[in-house]
């Protein structure tokens, strides 16, 4: 197994592999935040929709016309 330590001459090939290393865990943390972003999101419009739905009620009209 290499060291995987950077020294002097032998810094090249694992920098090589450090630098592939932190691309795939940026691309990995960017995919677990857009999954964590597609799931956050509808959930705060859908509470901004029954926030206004209960102000509506409130004030004594219906939001639905049926």
């Amino acid at each position: 197994m290499p060291d995987l330590r950077l020294r002097g001459e032998a810094s090249a090939p694992t920098s090589t592999y450090r630098r592939s290393v932190d691309v795939a865990s940026i691309i990995m943390g960017m995919s677990i935040a857009s999954i964590a972003w597609i799931c956050f999101v509808p959930w705060t419009k859908l509470r901004e929709l029954r926030e206004a739905e209960a102000r509506a009620a409130t004030e004594g009209r219906d939001s639905d016309p049926t």
